[in-house]
């Protein structure tokens, strides 16, 4: 089998979305086995923001997607092991609630010394300077201010979400996760790079993390519930903005996501990893006759 959309430029770009990953990584895992290729053959480009990010550094690196999602299975509550006491510990307070040198560690031992330039494919992953937060920075492996960039070092600002990860510090600023701002899904810029390069022949697959049912929503009583909500509504908003924007624009691509319980939008829901597995497979069933042939 093969992409039904097979051009000379498939790009693939995942959203954020923290421990659903494990969502688009069953769409993928199911893609790679029925062409019998991973995903760094079938995309020229592959693209993402916080777990995103992590996702397609990892494919572009030459990882299969079954590899990844092992990963995410495995160490998915480890890395999101609250720290002692949580919100309740004051030493929680100036950096997140969970403990960032879990995801360090693995970042580093998946990712090793490899530069960007050395990636089997295409790839960019996106960051918030803080201090330049009017701009969100895409880094990219096919640039030469980044080639020989070492893959890690970039991918960890992805996803340093401030009350999860808390920022990250380097010499070139303090960083945040890229889907601070609009950039939770990159489906417009994946479309830009494909302008940019001159590719008259492209196709783009956006995969989601999974959506709330906002149609039904009823305010909470209380403040803190109704700001609790806000932060999922404004990202779903967001990427439901760049898919009508693309539309808008003709712009050449598919995106595949769900519609998922409450509980299950939580970016760090570790306790529901079986639940998103189904719903990733779930996915996986309404989107293979959309993509392949």
């Amino acid at each position: 089998m093969r992409l039904k959309q097979s051009t000379s430029f498939n790009v693939l770009c995942i959203d954020g979305g923290g421990i659903k990953g494990i969502i688009p990584l069953c769409v993928l895992v199911e893609i790679e086995r029925l062409t019998g290729r991973q995903s760094c053959e079938l995309f020229q480009q592959i693209n993402g923001t916080s777990t995103g990010g992590i996702i397609a550094a990892l494919l572009a690196k030459g990882y299969s997607a079954k590899e990844v999602l092992d990963m995410y299975l495995l160490k998915g509550r480890d890395i999101f092991k609250p720290i002692f006491g949580g919100w309740l510990n004051p030493f929680t307070w100036g950096s997140g609630r969970y403990d960032r040198k879990v995801i360090d560690r693995m970042c580093d031992d998946m990712l090793g010394a490899t530069k960007m330039g050395e990636l089997k494919t295409q790839f960019f992953c996106t960051a918030v300077n803080m201090q330049d937060s009017q701009w969100t920075h895409f880094m990219k492996s096919y640039k030469p201010n980044y080639a020989d960039r070492r893959v890690a070092d970039l991918v960890k600002r992805t996803y340093s979400a401030p009350t999860y990860f808390g920022y990250l510090t380097d010499s070139e600023g303090v960083w945040s996760d890229g889907g601070v701002g609009v950039q939770t899904c990159t489906l417009m810029q994946s479309y830009i790079e494909t302008r940019r390069q001159g590719k008259a022949s492209y196709w783009i697959l956006n995969l989601g993390c999974g959506y709330i049912d906002a149609l039904n929503y009823k305010p909470g009583k209380f403040v803190l519930s109704q700001i609790a909500d806000f932060v999922p509504i404004a990202r779903d908003q967001s990427i439901w903005q760049q898919q009508n924007d693309c539309r808008e624009l003709g712009v050449e691509f598919y995106t595949a996501n769900i519609l998922v319980d409450k509980k299950s939008n939580e970016m760090d829901c570790v306790d529901r990893i079986d639940i998103l597995r189904q719903y990733g497979q779930t996915l996986s069933g309404q989107t293979m006759p959309m993509i392949l042939e």
